[in-house]
């Protein structure tokens, strides 16, 4: 009795859930049916059939149809995630993870058809959100499909905030002896990325993307700093970007030159420690375990660090371990602190972290300090801290610099930080069959906005087109692309083909076609980088391989080498060519089919718009494979997964002839005056256009498209991409409806843009 006492204080449906119920006893029955269920545990696994009804949000369980009491119930109110899962013998199983119980428990469920797994997943998770979805329509939850669903604070919808960062460029670096080896870091909380070193230059171009996933409330501004990579000694700081993320928060690409603020490399500063903390009253101890670092700043010559802890309460202190080279060393020492019973309510526990050298003094790595009235008595904390510089080591190293006034020169950036409201699917269901064509596909209803037309959705992306702004094309292009090629749709080919023979129509001159950052070049950049990663692989990672391995070089600059080594690195640079396209011109058949179509597609606009013996037949699809493709994997083989780590600058250059030689190729063209000292390649050249222009035709020659395998769910990482699509979408449709006002607007693109207009009113906020 007093457990069952209990169990009413804890949930008010606690009485529901302790009465036996018949099948015929539930009434207002959502759903029935057959499923088989995970029973037991361990040795006594085993999976029985049972007779499902769900009734509100309680999911009954009975051996039979016609059973007088329950074998057990679900109760959905307290369930978390719905989600499929992977049972090796079963097929169309799924899972409902229940957090409120002692240890979180997990229900297993399958069912005889694909179909009707979805409905009853599709059931149960409207149950689990029944709270939140007031104010959407009947037909809206008749058309939704089912999605991994999680709910980390409500069960209706959650967010996710993402950080996009591109490094392109730097200008004006000071360097010893006039040049620099530089690269960047970006530091953005927890998450840090680097960039390759450019070697011998004040004006490097890096061009390279990166997108960060942060948790909301825990970052507040990026760090990016440049770096002067050194071989023998430590990397020198060159200096510094903060960017607030509140300066970033109209979710817009933000593109500009940023000054770099002077900052000593010895007090540079990033990373973050975990600690567990816990503070007890009743036996006046702190007790705190220091688990690992990550992330930390490199400040040893050989790129890493030797870190320990000290911590210090009051005149109390203690210290680590050293871990050696180590940017993310794991430690896991317990340590305890006396708290005196008059301990000030103001005291912190204050967390240093060191990098032990055996020469010399120990470096600072950062600090954070912890404030004890913050920690709740008897609770276990475990917490990330962010490690901060010391404020008068700052001011001191900004101080000196000024004297010295150096100038430490600018980066270009473009940075986006989002903060997308992800919903579940059926929220999103009117514009994704607004927006791509599935008939009979998962997903799909009579009642689609499209069925009259399937194609309008691609029809109101191309009049996006023309209002977007350029630096918000590749976020979006990026999103659509994900979004149509999810495991749901697989079907990127029906936008990307309208979209790029949309361009090449609307193209004057045929030799600017594909120039500019349309939706289109962004799409099948996106595209290519999504499908066909093995592929690169496969053609160039036997020469990556190569190229890391060789010990001599290839340069063939007299300005950079002396001039008796020159034929011998000319004759280096030949045979790789000669491999390195040899493996690219035979390798058509290993082009992923879908590339192929949409080659094959663009060719043959360009035949019917500009004749048989244009070369633009052969431009639009290098433009593509070479330009941004093949040859930017050559020049950053890590930034494709094709390379462990960056190149060296020896490594690094041997990678730029390369792709230099293959980049002139597939343009049919010498090199000239520009590079002198590459005309001795020309050779190569004239004898391989041929070999270049059947290439470029056998992978514009279409195959059958194998019949994808369809999921028929939405995953988390879906539906991030679909917000984001419609995040674009709902914020430049202002825009869009402008071009209703144009007399001349093709009357298709009037009516696509009008229906789309109002799905986009639908969609919740």
């Amino acid at each position: 009795w007093c457990r069952v006492k209990s169990c009413f204080r804890r949930t008010p449906t606690a009485l529901a859930l302790l009465m036996s119920v018949s099948v015929k006893s539930l009434a207002e029955v959502t759903k029935d049916g057959y499923m088989t269920k995970l029973g037991g545990k361990g040795l006594t696994a085993n999976w029985k059939k049972r007779w499902f009804v769900l009734q509100g949000n309680k999911l009954f369980y009975f051996e039979a149809n016609n059973s007088d009491k329950e074998s057990g119930v679900i109760d959905l109110g307290a369930c978390n995630k719905i989600s499929l899962d992977t049972i090796k013998g079963k097929k169309n199983v799924f899972k409902i993870e229940d957090p409120a119980s002692s240890a979180t428990r997990v229900y297993h469920m399958y069912t005889d058809t694909e179909a009707e797994l979805r409905s009853w997943v599709e059931a149960i998770q409207h149950s689990m959100m029944s709270k939140d979805i007031s104010g959407l329509s009947l037909s809206m939850l008749r058309a939704a499909s089912v999605s991994t669903f999680s709910r980390p604070s409500t069960l209706m919808k959650h967010k996710v905030c993402t950080l996009f960062i591109n490094v392109a460029e730097a200008r004006n670096l000071p360097g010893f002896k006039g040049t620099s080896d530089p690269y960047v870091i970006c530091d953005a909380g927890n998450a840090q990325v680097r960039t390759r070193t450019i070697f011998r230059t004040l004006e490097p171009f890096w061009g390279e993307d990166f997108t960060l996933d942060l948790v909301e409330g825990q970052v507040s501004e990026v760090k990016i700093t440049v770096w002067d990579q050194d071989m023998l000694k430590k990397d020198e700081l060159i200096g510094q970007v903060i960017v607030p993320l509140t300066s970033l928060s109209d979710a817009k690409t933000h593109e500009q030159w940023y000054p770099l603020f002077p900052l000593s490399s010895k007090i540079y500063i990033s990373g973050d420690i975990l600690l567990r903390i816990q503070k007890s009253v009743m036996r006046r101890t702190l007790t705190v375990r220091v688990i690992e670092g990550r992330n930390l700043a490199s400040k040893d010559a050989n790129g890493l660090s030797d870190p320990y802890i000290l911590l210090f309460y009051g005149d109390q202190k203690r210290k680590t371990k050293v871990v050696k080279k180590s940017l993310n060393p794991f430690f896991n020492e317990d340590f305890s602190f006396d708290l005196p019973k008059d301990a000030d309510e103001n005291a912190k526990l204050r967390v240093e972290i060191w990098d032990w050298d055996r020469v010399g003094s120990n470096d600072f790595m950062g600090e954070t300090e912890i404030h004890l009235d913050e920690i709740e008595p008897e609770v276990v904390y475990d917490s990330w801290y962010i490690l901060m510089p010391k404020l008068d080591d700052i001011m001191a190293a900004e101080g000196a610099d000024k004297k010295k006034g150096n100038s430490r020169g600018e980066a270009r950036l473009k940075l986006r930080y989002t903060e997308d409201m992800i919903l579940p699917t059926f929220a999103y269901q009117g514009l994704l069959d607004f927006l791509i064509p599935h008939p009979g596909g998962p997903g799909s209803s009579s009642s689609s906005t499209s069925s009259t037309d399937p194609t309008q959705g691609v029809k109101f992306i191309i009049a996006l087109d023309k209002v977007i702004s350029s630096t918000e094309r590749e976020s979006l292009a990026r999103a659509l692309v994900a979004t149509y090629h999810c495991p749901m749709y697989r079907a990127a080919l029906s936008l990307l083909i309208p979209l790029t023979t949309s361009e090449i129509r609307a193209t004057i001159h045929e030799e600017t076609i594909f120039r500019g950052n349309s939706l289109s070049t962004k799409g099948v950049d996106a595209f290519m980088k999504l499908i066909a990663l093995g592929y690169l692989d496969k053609v160039i990672g036997p020469t990556i391989k190569a190229v890391y391995a060789m010990k001599k070089g290839c340069e063939v600059d007299p300005t950079r080498e002396k001039e008796e080594n020159i034929a011998g690195n000319f004759a280096r640079l030949v045979k790789l060519v000669e491999q390195l396209t040899a493996d690219v011109f035979s390798s058509a058949p290993h082009v992923p089919a879908e590339i192929r179509v949409l080659f094959h597609a663009m060719q043959s606009q360009v035949v019917l718009q500009y004749g048989e013996k244009s070369t633009a037949r052969y431009s639009v699809v290098s433009s593509f494979m070479f330009l941004r493709h093949i040859c930017p994997a050559l020049l950053n083989p890590k930034l494709f997964g094709l390379a462990p780590d960056h190149p060296t600058e020896h490594t690094a250059r041997v990678f730029t002839l390369l792709s230099k030689t293959l980049q002139n190729l597939a343009n049919l063209a010498e090199f000239g005056q520009k590079e002198p000292y590459m005309k001795d390649m020309n050779v190569f050249i004239k004898a391989n256009l041929q070999n270049m222009m059947n290439f470029l035709d056998a992978v514009s020659v279409p195959v059958p498209l194998p019949a994808p395998e369809l999921a028929p769910i939405l995953t988390e990482t879906d539906l991030r991409h679909v917000a984001a699509v419609h995040r674009h979408l709902d914020r430049e449709k202002p825009s869009v409806l402008k071009l209703l006002s144009d007399p001349n607007l093709d009357p298709e693109l009037k009516i696509a843009i009008e229906v789309g207009a109002s799905v986009l009113e639908k969609v919740p906020h």
